[in-house]
């Protein structure tokens, strides 16, 4: 005997799964690279930092970009998928609720949609510096002349230091944003199941 609405729906059960988990994933993982990565960076040189950066950024886009496509393809299909279920719009402040499990979806996939926007938006302007001053680098050292032959100064080092303080400020926006994702798909679910 089905009791609850993922009982009736497994293909509602499964987007809810992949609508939390990933905002869930994303946010840890922007979190942790704010939190633990790019705080050593801040007291080095450019020569060292800007690549560890480059590194970083790169490989947490790998992970980052798809987790949000996954929390935004899983939210939009819960959202569609819960139409009516357990609830209607009509009736949600009837039942003492803040919101539809579907209006909390649609929350959720615009927060997932939203954080290339973000990235464009406010942080590109700190990222493209700090890729360019890494690849500066690695060119030099791929000819061979090494990162000493570059020229940089202390105004250089304060410059990046700059950027990297404030790509870590805003990828904790990131993450906040994803964290409240995952919060939107938390009150979905548990207002779904009841």
């Amino acid at each position: 005997m089905a009791t609850s609405v993922f009982d009736r729906n497994p293909a509602l059960a499964t987007a809810s799964i992949l609508g939390i988990t990933a905002p869930v994933f994303a946010s840890g993982l922007q979190f942790a690279l704010s939190h633990l990565a790019i705080p050593p960076l801040l007291n080095q040189p450019q020569s060292f930092a800007t690549p560890v950066f480059a590194h970083i950024y790169r490989a947490g886009a790998l992970v980052a970009v798809p987790l949000s496509v996954l929390g935004l393809a899983g939210s939009s299909a819960a959202a569609y998928l819960s139409h009516g279920y357990p609830v209607t719009p009509y009736d949600t402040a009837a039942k003492g609720r803040l919101m539809s499990p579907r209006t909390a979806w649609v929350s959720a996939a615009l927060l997932c949609a939203s954080i290339p926007v973000f990235t464009g938006l406010f942080m590109k302007g700190d990222i493209d510096p700090l890729l360019e001053r890494a690849d500066r680098f690695a060119t030099a050292g791929a000819r061979g002349v090494g990162k000493q032959a570059v020229a940089t100064t202390p105004a250089d080092d304060a410059l990046v230091r700059g950027w990297l303080a404030s790509w870590r400020r805003l990828n904790f926006v990131r993450s906040g944003i994803m964290g409240t994702a995952a919060c939107f798909a938390a009150y979905a679910i548990f207002t779904a199941a009841v």
